[in-house]
Order: structure tokens, then C-alpha cells, then sequence
């Protein structure tokens, strides 16, 4: 029995693609940023909604790159399709070079250069490119860490997708942790009857106020790490001063539902939240 290998055979037809996970990301920064960019605009602050529009437009470029960029390649010949869709064919007898690149690999015709994205399945066609290229064509070969990461270019898109989600669930945060204008805030002015320490199922402390006039409690969220001079707080209640009690103008029916306090002062001008 021979024990030479064959040689597998080289596939003369077939189609360039980039690989799905990019039609998944991108369809996913679309949906998630646009969320970002809405509330934003809900939230007037149009500066981060235009920050949220480049990477939806990023998430939009990552689709219609899946969508039209296509090389499709026939045993004498192979059409490019660049992202606007444009095609053109071009024979393997005209290409003048191959550059192998870190990430990517680049095919000169001439001065054209047409871009192989490493997020593509493009071994049976660049082997076939090898093949049927003339032998005179300059091929150079860089190679990407070292030739220690397997699937280079999956990691490298991989790895520079995770910074725009970093980036965006920073600026998302940054829009939820942005202190309240005054005048988005409502306020009533009146006495605090009593207030009162409580433990909600997650374990964590409010203190609750009942005010005078106002039948519902109003509700200071994790008073101990945010609420100041406490003492003092105490002693202003136990004296009977008068309260300025803000909360978000959102808020309906207060008079009957209550609400959560993101401001405390009393007429004296100490201020407690």
C-alpha cells in the first residue's frame, strides 16, 4: 500500500463571505445603541445620542459588509463586490501581487486593490489565486503574533468589538449617573413627622419619612452611604424645622403615591441629601 498522501483537491468555484458573527454583532450594536441613542434623546442630552449614532453606524457597516461583500470564483476568473455592492471580474492572469497582511489579505490588479477581509472563509479561494497566478507575482507573508494565535483575524475583530461595547455601556452609565438639574426637580416645603429605618428583600437600607400634609412616605434610597450630617438631620426633625423636600418633577400624584427623595435641605439652608 502507498503510503504518499493525496493531494486534496483544490475547489474552482464557489463564494467569498464574511462569516455570520459579524451580521450578529452588528445587527446587535444596532438594536442596543439605538436604545442608547433613544433615551438619550429622551433625556435631551443630543451630544452622547450622536456618539450612540456612530456606533449604530458602525453595527450598520458590519451588516451591509456581510450582505454585499462577496468574492465569487471561478475556475479562469472571480468577481469582487466591494461594500457598495459595485462588482467587477477580473482574470487571475492579470494579478501582479498578493499581500498576505496581519489581518487581512490584499490582491493587486494593477493599482486595484481588492481586500480579502480575514472575517471571511477564503482558503480554497486564495489557493486557487496561488495556483493559477502567474509565477512572477510578488507575494509577501506577514506574520501576526507570531503565528502563535489561531484564527488571528476572528480574534482581532473579536477583540476590537469588546472596546465599543465598553465604550457605550460607559456612556450609558455616565447618562444614568448624571445629577438631576434643579429645575427638573419638584419641591415641597413642610415638617417631617418621624422617619423611620427600613430593610427592603435585597438587603439594602432606606429611611423612610412621613411628612406633614402628605398621607404616602417619601423615601430616601441608601441614605447611610449618601445622606450627611445625620445627626443634625436628627435634631432638625426633633426641633420642628421646616423641610425643602425635591423630587424628580416625573413623578405624578406624589400627594398620593409618594416618592423617592434626591434632595433634602431644610430653611435653615443645611443641606442633608
Amino acid at each position: 500500500m502507498s503510503k504518499h498522501k493525496k493531494k486534496k483537491s483544490i475547489k474552482k468555484n464557489g463564494v467569498v463571505s464574511i462569516f455570520p458573527i459579524a451580521l450578529v454583532i452588528g445587527i446587535i450594536c444596532i438594536i442596543v445603541f439605538s436604545i442608547f441613542a433613544i433615551l438619550s434623546i429622551i433625556d435631551k442630552s443630543y451630544g452622547i445620542a450622536i456618539v450612540f449614532g456612530f456606533f449604530i453606524l458602525l453595527g450598520l457597516s458590519l451588516v451591509i459588509a456581510f450582505i454585499n461583500c462577496r468574492i465569487y470564483y471561478e475556475p479562469n476568473q472571480f468577481t469582487y463586490k466591494n461594500f457598495f455592492g459595485v462588482k467587477r471580474t477580473y482574470k487571475y492572469s492579470e494579478i501582479t501581487g498578493i499581500k498576505y497582511g496581519a489581518s487581512d489579505t490584499i490582491i493587486y490588479v494593477g493599482k486595484k486593490k481588492i481586500l480579502v477581509d480575514s472575517m471571511a472563509d477564503s482558503k480554497d479561494f486564495l489557493k486557487l489565486v496561488n495556483s493559477k497566478s502567474n509565477q512572477s507575482v510578488k507575494s509577501v507573508k506577514e506574520k501576526l503574533f507570531n503565528d502563535n494565535v489561531h484564527n488571528s483575524g476572528e480574534f482581532i475583530f473579536a477583540y476590537s468589538i469588546v472596546p465599543i461595547f465598553i465604550i457605550g455601556v460607559m456612556i450609558f452609565l455616565n447618562i444614568l449617573g448624571k445629577p438631576l438639574k434643579l429645575e427638573d426637580l419638584n419641591c415641597v416645603t413642610t415638617k417631617i413627622n418621624s422617619y423611620n429605618e427600613y430593610i427592603n428583600d435585597e438587603g439594602n437600607t432606606h429611611l423612610e419619612l412621613s411628612l406633614e400634609g402628605y398621607n404616602p412616605n417619601f423615601v430616601v434610597y441608601f441614605y447611610q452611604e449618601d445622606m450627611e450630617n445625620f445627626s443634625q438631620f436628627q435634631s432638625a426633625v426633633s426641633s420642628g424645622v421646616d423641610f425643602n423636600i425635591y423630587f424628580d418633577k416625573s413623578v405624578e400624584d406624589f400627594e398620593n403615591t409618594g416618592s423617592s427623595v434626591d434632595m433634602l435641605t431644610d430653611i435653615d439652608g443645611n443641606t442633608y441629601l
